[in-house]
C-alpha cells in the first residue's frame, strides 16, 4: 500500500470538489427539453465528441484486465483492444451517419424504425439491465479492488462517494454536464497514466531495464489456438462480434455520435477517440511490462496494484495518480447513468405516453437517473463479495447475451429482406442460448452442481460459444425472414432525415 500525506489528500479533495462544481455549473442553463438533457441539444463540437467517446469507453475493468491478463496471455488483450480501431472506423464511415440521419434518441428507437416495436423493447431492456447489473458492477468492482489494494480504503465508502458525486451532476445536468466533466477527467486520467509510466520506467531501469528481462521477447507474439484463456481463433472471430456490438450499436457510444453538431463533427470526434484510445492502450501495454519487471507475484487481479504500491511515487504525485483512478471510474459511471436514463425515458415512458410534454420528459429523465443511482447504491454492498473469478464470469456473460444484438444490427443494416419476425425470433433464440450458458456457469462455478453434459458445455471457451450464438442468431433471422414477403420489410433511405419508409 502507498501512504498519502497532506498534499496528496488536498489534491484528492480538491479534485472531487472541482469536478462537482464543473458538473453543476454546466447544469445551470435555460429551460431544458429532452434534446438538451439526453443529447446536449445536438450541439457538441468534434473534440467534445471525441473526448467523451474515449472517456465513456475506458473503465476500471480494463486496467485490471490489461495489466493482469497481459502477463498470463502475452498481450493478447492489447491485440484484441487494437481491433476496436476497426469498429471506430466503421462507426465514422457508415454507422454514425446512418444513426444521425435517422433522427433518433437511441439505437433501440432506430430498430423500431427498421423493424417494429418488439425489437425496440427487447434491445432497450437488454441495454438497461446490462448497464446496471453488469457494466456498472464491473466498474465498481475494479475501482474498489484497486483502491482497496493500493490504499486499503473501505470499498463500500469509496464507491458510495463516487456513485453519489457522479450521480448528482448526471441527474441535474444531463449529458451536457457529463461531457464537460469528462473533458476534465480525461486530462487527469492521462496525467496519472503518464506519471505511472515515467516513474515506473525509472524504477525499472528505463528501456534497457525492460529489454533485459527474459520475458520481453515473448510478450508480443500471438499464442496458438489452444491457449486456454484467449485462443487466437476466438480473438480473430469472437472479439469482432463483441467489438461491433459495443462500438456500433451500444447506446452509451452512439449517444455521443447523435449529440454531435454535424456528421463532420461526429466523424472527427471518432477519429480523435481512436487516437486517444491507441495512446492509452499503448501506455497500458508498457505498464504491463513494468508489472512483470517490478512485481514479485504475477496475480492477474492484483498486478496493477502491485506496481502502484511498489513505492515508485513521490509525495504529491500519489494524489494525482489517485484522482486519475477516480476520473476513470466517475467518467464511466456518469455515461452509464445518462444513457440508462435516456433508454428508460425515451424508449419506455415516451412510448407509453407519446403526448408527454418536454418538461415532463426532462423530469422523468431526472427521476430515471435518480432511480438508476439509487439502485446502484443498493448493489454497492454486494461488490465486496466479488472476486476475480466473479469478474470474469460477469464479463463473459455480457459477451453471450450481446451476440444476438450484434447479429440483428448487422442484418438490419445490410440485408434488405430482413423483417420484424426474423428479428425478434433471432433475438429470442440467441438470447436463450446466452442465458443457457450463463445458467450453466452459475450452476457449476457457484453451486458445484455438475454432470457430464454441463461440464462439456462449460469447457467450450467463452469466445467460441459467443461465435456459436452469433451464427445461430444470424441463421434464425435469415431463415425466418425468407419465409415472409419482401413487402413486409423496411429499407433505409439515406437521403431523408426521417430515414425510413
Amino acid at each position: 500500500m502507498i501512504e498519502l500525506n497532506f498534499v496528496d489528500n488536498f489534491i484528492i479533495i480538491s479534485y472531487l470538489v472541482f469536478t462537482l462544481i464543473i458538473g453543476l455549473i454546466f447544469s445551470v442553463h435555460k429551460e431544458q427539453n429532452s434534446l438538451d438533457y439526453f443529447l446536449a441539444g445536438r450541439n457538441l463540437k468534434w473534440y467534445m465528441v471525441g473526448i467523451s467517446l474515449f472517456a465513456s469507453s475506458i473503465s476500471g475493468g480494463y486496467l485490471i484486465a490489461a495489466t493482469g491478463f497481459e502477463i498470463s496471455s502475452s498481450y493478447l488483450v492489447s491485440h484484441a483492444e487494437m481491433l476496436t480501431v476497426i469498429f471506430f472506423l466503421l462507426l465514422c464511415a457508415y454507422f454514425g451517419p446512418k444513426y444521425i440521419k435517422a433522427n433518433v434518441f437511441s439505437t433501440s428507437e432506430f430498430l423500431e424504425k427498421r423493424f417494429d416495436r418488439n425489437s425496440r423493447i427487447y434491445v432497450a431492456l437488454f441495454q438497461v439491465l446490462t448497464n446496471i447489473f453488469i457494466r456498472i458492477t464491473v466498474i465498481l468492482f475494479a475501482g474498489g479492488l484497486i483502491l482497496k489494494q493500493v490504499l486499503d480504503w473501505d470499498t463500500f465508502t469509496t464507491t458510495l462517494v463516487l456513485v453519489l458525486l457522479s450521480g448528482l451532476y448526471s441527474v441535474v445536468g444531463g449529458l451536457k454536464a457529463v461531457i464537460y466533466t469528462q473533458i476534465v477527467q480525461t486530462v487527469f486520467l492521462f496525467s496519472a497514466v503518464i506519471l505511472l509510466g515515467v516513474y515506473g520506467l525509472h524504477a525499472a531501469g528505463w528501456i534497457s531495464g525492460l529489454l533485459s528481462q527474459p520475458t520481453f521477447g515473448s510478450v508480443f507474439f500471438l499464442k496458438p489456438t489452444f491457449l486456454p484463456n484467449l485462443p487466437l481463433l476466438g480473438i480473430v472471430l469472437g472479439v469482432p462480434i463483441i467489438g461491433f456490438w459495443y462500438w456500433c450499436t451500444d447506446q452509451t457510444i452512439i449517444q455521443r455520435i447523435l449529440s454531435a453538431k454535424s456528421i463532420t463533427d461526429a466523424k472527427r470526434g471518432a477519429y480523435l477517440a481512436i487516437l486517444l484510445k491507441i495512446i492509452f492502450i499503448s501506455s497500458i501495454a508498457v505498464i504491463g511490462l513494468l508489472t512483470i519487471k517490478l512485481s514479485l507475484e504475477n496475480k492477474s487481479d492484483q498486478s496493477f496494484s502491485l506496481i502502484v504500491s511498489n513505492g515508485i511515487f513521490p509525495s504529491g504525485v500519489k494524489g494525482i495518480f489517485i484522482i486519475g483512478i477516480f476520473s476513470l471510474i466517475m467518467s464511466s459511471l456518469s455515461s452509464l447513468f445518462n444513457s440508462t436514463s435516456a433508454l428508460l425515458t425515451m424508449d419506455f415512458y415516451r412510448m407509453a405516453y407519446p403526448n408527454a410534454s418536454q418538461r415532463k420528459l426532462v423530469l422523468v429523465g431526472r427521476l430515471s437517473t435518480t432511480f438508476t443511482v439509487l439502485l446502484v447504491i443498493l448493489c454497492v454492498p454486494l461488490i465486496k463479495y466479488l472476486n476475480a473469478d466473479n469478474y470474469k464470469y460477469i464479463q463473459n456473460s455480457l459477451a453471450f447475451i450481446s451476440a444476438p444484438v450484434a447479429a440483428l444490427f448487422i442484418l438490419g443494416f445490410f440485408f434488405k429482406k430482413m423483417n420484424s419476425k426474423g428479428a425478434i425470433l433471432g433475438l429470442i433464440i440467441g438470447g436463450s442460448l446466452g442465458l443457457f450458458r450463463i445458467t450453466i456457469d452459475l450452476l457449476v462455478n457457484f453451486f458445484s452442481f455438475s454432470n457430464f453434459f454441463l461440464s462439456w458445455v462449460l469447457e467450450i471457451n467463452f469466445l467460441y460459444f459467443t461465435i456459436f450464438i452469433f451464427i445461430t442468431s444470424l441463421i434464425t433471422m435469415l431463415f425466418i425472414s425468407s419465409l415472409k414477403p419482401i413487402i413486409e420489410t423496411r429499407e433505409l433511405n439515406i437521403n431523408r432525415i426521417d430515414a425510413w419508409k
